[in-house]
């Protein structure tokens, strides 16, 4: 998840200009999650906020800022509320292999 920088669109940020989710107010992070949790998805969120500052920011400073972001994301998706051409009434189905794929990479089980 990621919002794009002031005077770009979301399609046409460059690489190393991506903003936090819900920093500028042009990405529908609480929308995203709340149509996640919809359908049922219990996966990884990631954000990746992809911007330069942050390589200036110490590892304590950046993932205090990420998960204020990401925790007021997904505050706000607990009161989103769903547009009704958006919700359908098909549940979830993964990917099996899905199961053997988390944050960070494959699980120690193998393929």
């Amino acid at each position: 998840m990621a919002a794009a920088s002031q005077g770009f669109s979301r399609l046409s940020t460059p690489e190393f200009h991506r903003e936090l989710p819900g920093k500028v107010g042009n990405s529908d992070s609480a929308g995203v999650l709340a149509a996640l949790k919809h359908v049922g998805y219990e996966g990884p969120v990631v954000c990746e906020p992809f911007n330069r500052r942050f390589h200036k920011l110490s590892v304590e400073d950046a993932v205090k800022e990420v998960k204020e972001s990401m925790d007021a994301c997904f505050l706000s998706a607990q009161s989103y509320r769903l547009a009704d051409e958006l919700v359908g009434t098909q549940p979830y189905n993964p990917d099996p292999m899905e199961a053997k794929v988390r944050a960070g990479g494959l699980n120690a089980g193998g393929p």
